[in-house]
């Protein structure tokens, strides 16, 4: 294998641990939206084909239920046997009829609860826009940020482009978000870049970052590549010590049709650096393999290391995870030449995650044996050194399958005992979609005080639900998991009229770890 690099409209549903009880009240409407895929319109591996990797169905087993008609309390499902944590399931639509989505969240050192994502208009063709939402440790909304706790702002004027995944606040209280845009002014209407934002405390955008709040950065010219449009991807985002800014994403290889990995770092007031890797962005090129890429993680000695996954040659698509110096260089200590890559399962293995656990790694994604099976979470445990760790679930991964239906792992959070909090989607029936946690011993076993085999199932609401990301909070009492509730197209969900498709909302998982 070759390696190259280049240097305030609510509905909360409330679940009462063991007794299940459910209470709810109504807000959001009905109506048709852009798009049914909860990962937004623009698919993350930096092309505008159609289409999306989000949630994919399962009914609740855990006392959540069905959003369609919360009041009717008869409809509330029986709770996980055996769980021991309290959960809350909120649903905070952030407009009345558009499409609103989470993809990514964060706590501040006052342990309330930063999520970010997009609100795209009803219809078709609209111009979506990044959404920051702020909310209590309670998950209800802070009314000291931006309008009733919400932050909508357009960075990048255009269509559907704009989506927002990445989001952290800064040692003094500001708001940095990540997202991939529109390029303003490009030839083709399909091209994207790069855009960071930050904002202050009370949610006004920071003059004082990049040219009056937002910078913007042109990884590499997109082109059509077939019936796909290949241009700049973001997904990841996150800062060292010294508050400086790592965005990770893919960009189109320089005289080739196929994407590369990048990470890009930028300075704390978003100033490309130019003493990391090429002008501040490292790119990863893996035998001519276009790129998915995924997030990273910064330890706090300041190692950096992202993720995501790639297909071979002879098909089989295989985990991606590699390590950098501070200068943007591969780190060679790591894998092979500062690359893991192995494929776990025969047919697809994929780390859509990755966070530290001491000095090891540990990663959440899906795949599966054979393509004829059904995909499930799939968790790895690497070592320091970039080998697979064996001593971790069985030899070296965990495999999580709910009820031999479609599970889709996307994050991943390592607890202050080691433990491992894996987020996704999963689900107990072919056709309906649920949010999805797991809860792993620090080596990998299933901790049933979550749920019965360690999972538990969480009913937003929908029929193609998804949880996106997830944090814990800085007093370790809690985790927020954040997500979709969205609805598979008519034909595909008696509970839709027909003909039309229900608009997305954004949802939050609160889960208490004591």
């Amino acid at each position: 294998m070759k390696f190259a690099q280049t240097s305030a409209f609510f509905l909360a549903i409330v679940y009462a641990g063991l007794g299940g009880a459910v209470f709810a009240a109504c807000g959001s409407g009905d109506a048709a939206t852009a798009s049914a895929t909860p990962d937004g319109a623009a698919p993350i591996d930096g092309s505008t084909a159609s289409g999306g990797d989000g949630g994919d169905g399962g009914v609740t087993a855990d006392g959540s239920s069905d959003a369609s008609d919360a009041s009717d309390a008869s409809d509330a499902r029986v709770v996980d046997a055996g769980s021991t944590m309290a959960a809350q399931v909120l649903l905070r639509p952030l407009s009345p009829t558009g499409a609103d989505r989470f993809f990514g969240v964060t706590y501040d050192a006052q342990n309330r609860i930063v999520a970010v994502g997009q609100v795209c208009p009803e219809g078709t063709g609209g111009d979506c826009e990044s959404a920051i939402a702020r909310f209590l440790p309670d998950g209800s909304p802070d009314l000291a940020f931006g309008a009733a706790g919400v932050v909508k702002r357009n960075l990048a004027a255009g269509t559907s482009g704009e989506t927002a995944r990445g989001v952290l606040v800064t040692a003094d209280g500001k708001i940095v978000i990540a997202a991939i845009g529109e390029e303003q002014g490009a030839a083709d209407a399909r091209e994207r870049d790069v855009y960071l934002a930050r904002f202050l405390s009370t949610g006004a955008i920071d003059t004082s970052f990049g040219t009056n709040g937002v910078a913007v950065f042109n990884l590499a010219p997109g082109k059509l590549v077939g019936t796909a449009y290949k241009t700049d991807a973001q997904v990841g985002l996150a800062a060292d010590a010294t508050g400086r800014l790592y965005v990770s994403g893919s960009a189109l290889a320089i005289g080739r049709n196929d994407s590369d990995f990048a990470v890009l770092r930028c300075s704390a007031d978003g100033v490309r650096d130019a003493s990391f890797g090429t002008g501040g962005l490292f790119t990863l090129d893996i035998s001519n393999a276009d790129a998915s890429a995924r997030t990273l993680a910064i330890s706090p000695s300041g190692q950096v290391v992202a993720a995501g996954y790639m297909t071979e040659s002879g098909g089989a698509i295989v985990p991606v995870v590699y390590r950098l110096s501070a200068g943007g260089l591969l780190d060679t200590s790591f894998g092979v030449g500062g690359v893991f890559t192995q494929a776990v399962l025969a047919a697809q293995t994929e780390a859509y995650d990755v966070a530290f656990q001491g000095d090891r790694l540990v990663t959440n994604g899906y795949g599966r044996g054979t393509t004829s099976e059904e995909f499930d979470y799939i968790s790895l445990r690497i070592t320091g050194s970039g080998a697979l760790d064996t001593t971790f679930g069985t030899s070296g991964f965990v495999r999580v399958d709910r009820n031999g239906f479609k599970d889709q792992g996307r994050a991943v959070v390592v607890l202050a005992d080691k433990r491992v909090l894996l987020v996704g989607s999963g689900r107990a029936t072919a056709n309906d979609a649920d949010g999805m946690l797991v809860l792993l011993t620090e080596n990998g076993t299933p901790d049933t005080a979550l749920g019965a085999r360690g999972q538990r199932l969480f009913d937003l609401g929908g029929t193609n639900d998804t949880l996106s990301a997830a944090a814990k909070s800085s007093d370790g009492l809690r985790a927020v998991a954040v997500g979709t509730r969205a609805f598979l197209p008519a034909a595909a969900d008696a509970g839709v009229d027909a003909g039309t498709v229900k608009d997305d909302d954004g949802a939050l998982v609160i889960v208490n770890l004591r």
